[in-house]
């Protein structure tokens, strides 16, 4: 009984369920919009031109060009990478109680709003830009996370050697994990030589590399085109619009929710950390007592917004001023997170490591301020540090006031189980009707039909644009499953019966 319990504490069991379900999940999520592009000639006529005046995500691009030719590949690329990413977040945190933090991080990624999931995780094209940069950026963290030790960082002879491949990779993914890991890479530096008054060779490698990587990327012409306001996707915003403007109409328009409202689930858990942490905090401590009073309860305040108000209010229970009011709330919240932070968190180095967290938050949202179109793809870096964030918070509470992890592991299992048999079922559905929808669209082709109807997948929330009524779209789905020019697909809702 004993080795079967020390077998189940270990991360590597979970990591072994979580790959098999990753993997599972690959397998049932089918290619959807731009992946049909990329699957198609199109895809290589782009690869010919090195996809100039395109975007200069070079390698995420190459990578879509693969997957959407290899099944096989693609089930086993997105399976490890997913599992991956969910153990680096569980390595950023030292050997007690990992599993811990490897089911919370499982928890998490798997309770993030599903717009959210359905650009990222389930949709292949968004899955190379979004996922994959982040994995290596959790490399460099989990590499560097020695820096935040009393001890000075001791690293292998030849690392720095890693980091020329792993910086000018990162940089080439996706426009602002390329802008972050450069501040997270001078991050690092100043702070190492603040706190141990000298430099590191992988520190400073990391860095070079990082800033051949980005001038690599942003030296494809189509950035150029975003500034002249040419490019036919991206744009600066309306002309017309001061800075403070473009914040306002952007943070209140969207960013705001994918953020706040809509990741309700880890903002509420930060919300409790923070709580926990003022609870304890003795009084006369650092701050004027009705300084932390006034802190309590407005994190009170939100707590019972997000958790019992805001789900029974309409979605303009304040008219037109509804969103400025969210807006503000959710503000609040990120203040009373950072003061708290600063103020009450006694460990200088989970205090550092909570401001890059939350500065990671910050900087990877602002060039959507300047930058369009914005979407809840956008929005999976920034909540990838709430959730870093969050356990870092819990790690603290866990340490300072020596918690038993007892009752959070019986929940976290519970909760793990539930969203592994909740996303098996989804999944299953949506494969089993995706695969079912192509063979009938085979079938019907070799019949000759002129016009064939095909279902939705069930839960098509879950997934990117999985069926489309823009004629773009429909003609790359066609070329891609070799649908004559001239045949007429028309997508019908899943309940109604094809003849």
């Amino acid at each position: 009984m004993k080795k079967i319990e020390s077998i189940v504490q270990k991360p590597f069991f979970y990591l072994t369920i979580f790959g098999l379900f990753f993997f599972y999940l690959s397998y049932n999520t089918p290619l959807t919009g731009d992946d049909w592009t990329w699957g198609t000639e199109k895809g290589i006529i782009r690869l010919k031109n090195f996809f100039d005046e395109y975007n200069g995500r070079y390698l995420s691009n190459t990578l879509e060009i693969i997957l959407t030719r290899n099944d096989i590949i693609r089930y086993f690329f997105l399976t490890f990478f997913s599992t991956v990413y969910i153990y680096l977040i569980g390595k950023l945190f030292y050997k007690k109680d990992r599993h811990v933090f490897t089911l919370f991080a499982f928890v998490f990624t798997l309770t993030m709003p599903v717009n959210m999931f359905s650009q990222t995780f389930a949709w292949t094209a968004g899955y190379v830009n979004y996922v994959v940069s982040l994995v290596l950026l959790l490399v460099y963290l989990v590499l560097t996370k020695n820096v935040f030790q009393a001890e000075p960082p001791k690293y292998n002879h030849y690392l720095w050697i890693f980091m020329i491949p792993l910086g000018i990779a990162t940089q080439l993914l996706v426009e602002h994990i390329t802008l972050f890991s450069i501040f997270l890479a001078f991050y690092i530096i100043c702070y190492t030589y603040v706190k141990f008054k000298t430099y590191y060779k992988v520190h400073i490698t990391y860095a070079v590399s990082l800033v051949i990587g980005a001038i690599i990327m942003f030296t494809n012409r189509t950035y150029i085109n975003v500034l002249l306001g040419t490019d036919s996707y991206r744009s600066l915003g309306p002309e017309n619009e001061g800075v403070f403007q473009k914040l306002y109409n952007v943070y209140t328009g969207e960013m705001y929710k994918y953020l706040f409202l809509d990741s309700y689930i880890i903002n509420i858990f930060i919300i409790v950390m923070i709580t926990i942490i003022l609870l304890k905090t003795p009084k006369g401590s650092n701050f004027s007592t009705l300084g932390k009073y006034i802190l309590l309860l407005s994190s009170t305040f939100i707590f019972i917004f997000l958790t019992f108000i805001e789900p029974i209010l309409d979605e303009n229970y304040l008219g037109n001023k509804t969103t400025s009011f969210e807006s503000l709330i959710s503000i609040l919240f990120f203040i009373i997170t950072l003061i708290t932070t600063i103020i009450y968190i006694g460990d200088k180095n989970i205090k550092m490591k909570l401001l890059l967290y939350f500065s990671g938050v910050i900087i990877l949202s602002i060039p959507f301020i300047f930058i369009t179109p914005y979407g809840p793809r956008a929005a999976l870096a920034p909540f990838l540090f709430l959730v870093l964030s969050a356990l870092e918070l819990y790690n603290y509470n866990m340490q300072i006031y020596n918690w038993s992890n007892d009752i959070a592991k019986k929940i976290l299992i519970f909760s793990t189980i539930i969203l592994l048999i909740f996303y098996s079922i989804i999944f299953t559905r949506i494969g089993n009707t995706s695969r079912d929808r192509i063979q009938y669209l085979n079938e019907e082709v070799e019949k000759g039909a002129e016009v064939i109807e095909l279902t939705e997948v069930p839960h098509s929330q879950f997934l990117w644009m999985s069926s489309t009524k823009r004629e773009h779209f429909k003609n790359m789905f066609k070329e891609y499953y070799n649908v004559p020019e001239d045949t007429k697909i028309i997508f019908v809702p899943y309940y109604k019966d094809i003849d």
